[in-house]
């Protein structure tokens, strides 16, 4: 239960964060989002270890990442396996008006993004005019 606990406190300092100005200085609230971020990567990191030293079978969805990256021909390695479970419960957390916030925030950061958002929605919409 305390590591339960103990990682909504990292990832609420995390959410808190992500959307604050980026200065990475103690005492700032971005500076409390990447240390939320990297305790929160720490705990996903133990309990990684803990399956893979551990022979119980749970059967659950880390099970099963950890059957993929064991697997010879696979794109998952643990790095790939530890940030998807990070997106995992990010994506299961937030409600979709702060996803969409976050979106826009990102997108407005990053104007090269949007002309590529921009030529795929033109060609979407092209598609489907001609199409139909």
């Amino acid at each position: 239960m305390k590591e339960s606990k103990k990682m909504k406190n990292n990832y609420n300092a995390f959410m808190a964060g992500l959307i604050s100005f980026p200065l990475n200085i103690p005492g700032t609230a971005f500076y409390a989002c990447i240390q939320g971020r990297n305790n929160v990567i720490k705990v996903i990191k133990d309990t990684i270890k803990q399956r893979k030293e551990s022979r119980t079978i749970h059967g659950d969805f880390l099970d099963h990442l950890l059957d993929e990256i064991k697997k010879e021909e696979t794109f998952l390695n643990e790095k790939t396996a530890i940030d998807m479970v990070f997106l995992l419960l990010f994506a299961s957390y937030e409600t979709t008006s702060s996803a969409i916030t976050l979106a826009i925030k990102s997108v407005s950061d990053h104007p090269e993004v949007l002309a590529e958002l921009m030529v795929c929605l033109c060609f979407f919409i092209l598609l489907l005019f001609f199409l139909f």
